[in-house]
């Protein structure tokens, strides 16, 4: 994947973007890569690019039927850094191209870099041509260029063609959607920790983690309750607010999707994503100790309803599908399998079936499966390290509400020390005044 200067202010980098960089990455995009996000096939992408392009010189027409005062707010985004958000689009206008024109991906190849060499034409010889964009209305040639180099360059970072440079700041939920699905797609294992307040979140942050998740047990604590005793709408509320306070991707731990009732998961899935979130899991317990697994079938159509209700959202929310059954006391390799295949089908986008202890379980599931898989450690007597989950085939390690237990393990120590020994050797190992308040120093 490459880097290239992103600064869509400067004239020079947008014209070596694309003179250069966009043709040679179109002419190496292969017909069966795979959107990182997104329904769009190498060729789509292509077709749509060549069209765009000959809007911009007249060679095709369209309208903008959006209100002058829309096209208006949209027309900063064509000056700022930031990719653009989801946001900025016609509602009326498909977000993946419909049916295609050309019958091989190179002869769509051909007629993009027909029109581009065109644009790059008119560019030098016809700079004053004013054309229509479905979005933002009537472009000057200048402002069709800085469009170009934003556009084209979010759909080679779709591909894996391009990426961001550092620096790029993840600004709109949906950037940080698009970010997250990227960790997912590109090569290596990721730690993604679970902060269970505002505080614990921030610092993980300034830590450099590249994503967060939360974790309901860690919560629940936090507030004086066991796990799964909090009700949807506080947690709601608790991941909506871990959202707000990082700039980084979060995914929340939504138990059970807070009802046995498919439609009741689906609707949980549209409220975290309303809260802020980018991801989320769903989880095929009952939390019931007579029956604390759903039946397979039941437990399938939840994921499958969770996931229709992430595809209707303006971004790509990565669900989790979870089977539990090892945390209730069943560590049945096999039906575990089982179940995170018929959730893949379903439509999960990452696996996961926390409690698995030994390398032989987890090797068996991740090579069961086509979908990112992710792994919880923190377990006691379970010391297996970053290299070796990688070494795998581990996409994602979690810690579930390790480190709430571990914060609150070394409270209770110091609790007791106090009461039971009138002591306070504790401070000697407590994080300094000094540093924790740096930490939090915006």
């Amino acid at each position: 994947m490459k880097t290239f200067p992103f600064s869509v202010n400067d004239p020079e980098i947008r014209m070596e973007f694309l003179t250069r960089f966009l043709p040679e990455a179109i002419e190496t995009l292969d017909g069966d890569a795979r959107p990182i996000w997104g329904k769009m096939t190498p060729q789509h992408m292509t077709e749509h690019l060549a069209w765009i392009f000959d809007l911009s010189t007249g060679r095709e027409k369209t309208t903008c039927d959006l209100p002058e005062a829309k096209q208006a707010a949209f027309k900063p985004w064509l000056y700022d850094d930031r990719p653009f958000p989801r946001e900025v689009r016609n509602p009326k206008l498909p977000l993946t191209p419909g049916s295609l024109k050309y019958p091989t991906l190179r002869e769509a190849k051909v007629t993009f870099r027909r029109a581009l060499d065109q644009f790059i034409h008119n560019t030098k010889v016809n700079s004053e041509y004013i054309g229509t964009h479905p979005v933002f209305g009537r472009l000057s040639m200048d402002e069709w260029e800085r469009f170009h180099f934003k556009h084209a360059f979010g759909h080679l970072v779709q591909f894996g063609l391009a990426d961001y440079p550092r620096g790029i700041i993840m600004s709109t939920q949906a950037d940080k959607a698009i970010a997250f699905r990227k960790l997912h797609a590109e090569p290596g294992t990721f730690i993604i920790p679970n902060p269970w307040d505002i505080g614990t979140a921030r610092l993980l942050a300034r830590l450099g983690f590249q994503a967060l998740a939360t974790t309901s047990a860690g919560y629940a604590f936090s507030i004086g309750k066991q796990d799964t005793k909090v009700g949807r709408d506080d947690m709601i509320a608790h991941v909506g607010a871990i959202a707000s306070a990082t700039v980084l991707p979060v995914s929340a731990d939504l138990e059970n999707g807070y009802g046995d009732d498919p439609n009741t998961v689906a609707e949980t899935i549209r409220l975290a994503a309303a809260a802020g979130v980018v991801g989320g899991s769903i989880e095929d317990s009952t939390a019931r100790p007579d029956t604390p697994i759903y039946e397979h079938e039941l437990a399938a159509e939840r994921i499958r309803a969770a996931a229709e209700a992430a595809r209707s959202l303006p971004f790509p929310f990565t669900l989790t599908g979870r089977a539990e059954n090892y945390l209730w006391g069943h560590p049945d390799l096999e039906d575990t399998i089982t179940r995170l295949q018929a959730y893949q089908e379903a439509g999960a986008d990452v696996l996961y079936a926390p409690g698995l202890r030994t390398k032989d379980e987890i090797k068996a599931v991740i090579s069961s499966v086509d979908r990112p898989v992710n792994v919880l450690m923190g377990l006691q007597g379970v010391l297996l390290s970053l290299e070796e989950l990688s070494e795998l085939g581990a996409k994602r390690i979690s810690v579930g509400g390790a480190l709430a237990r571990t914060a609150l393990g070394a409270f209770l120590r110091a609790a007791r020390e106090m009461k039971e020994q009138g002591t306070f050797t504790f401070a000697e190992t407590a994080v300094s005044y000094r540093e924790i308040s740096a930490m939090f120093d915006a």
